[in-house]
């Protein structure tokens, strides 16, 4: 009766080292870290049809089998073969926000210019498919581009967080100087009084005005914001 007693406490000892490390490995691969700094490439699928449909804010899994890397020119991340080494088994862009829509194409829009960015209806989680690339990582920030390479917008990546809450939490995370505005920093600024979202920032900065940031536009009574440096330091209005 003791053997069975204490074979049975082995036996779950053992079992909860494996589930531990199972959810370990799990919660590792599942995303990224809260403040997104880990996020510095985007990854690809090369589809049956020569395009490519991109892993925004995911990551590139297959369901079995292990992914197929292609080496090409890319140079925002990896690219994948849509099919995986396992036969019948295709890559899906896991832990982003359009990973378990069921049968319908996101009508998805950027959350600044709010530019049309569809995710696909047939490549789980990831994009349409592009035959250019339309999206790459620049610090903290997304650039979306069209065919041309023309600038589409400009988008802070926690904006891709699934709650403002979240997403809030990223931006103190990746740079605590964006913590929310206090009553003692009512000066603090990015844009010139007038400036509405999607407007572009002041003091020759690259980017535009999100929504986010819409409280740091100067007031009337001091219009012009000076000294901004983007991810660095506010500017001042006067």
């Amino acid at each position: 009766m003791k053997f069975i007693y204490k074979f049975t406490i082995i036996i779950i000892f053992l079992l909860s080292i494996v589930l531990i490390q199972t959810f370990k490995k799990g919660f590792k691969s599942e995303g990224f870290k809260s403040d997104y700094s880990d996020y510095t490439t985007i990854d690809r699928i090369k589809t049956h049809d020569g395009d490519y449909a991109y892993c925004l804010a995911g990551k590139v899994k297959c369901p079995s089998g292990s992914l197929i890397t292609i080496n090409d020119q890319y140079s925002g991340g990896t690219t994948y073969s849509y099919d995986c080494d396992s036969s019948g088994t295709l890559a899906e862009c896991e832990g982003n926000f359009a990973y378990n829509m069921k049968g319908t194409q996101s009508d998805w829009k950027t959350p600044t210019r709010e530019i049309d960015f569809p995710f696909s209806d047939l490549y789980k989680g990831f994009t349409v498919p592009y035959s250019y690339v339309p999206v790459e990582i620049n610090g903290k920030y997304m650039n979306f581009y069209d065919a041309s390479r023309n600038l589409l917008d400009n988008v802070n990546k926690c904006d891709m967080l699934l709650t403002d809450s979240l997403t809030d939490e990223c931006k103190a995370s990746l740079n605590p100087a964006l913590k929310p505005k206090t009553e003692s920093s009512g000066k603090k600024c990015v844009a010139d009084y007038g400036s509405k979202k999607g407007d572009p920032l002041c003091c020759g900065q690259t980017g535009v005005l999100q929504k986010w940031s819409s409280e740091y536009v100067c007031p009337s009574s001091a219009p012009t914001c000076s000294g901004y440096s983007c991810g660095d330091k506010y500017g001042t209005c006067s």
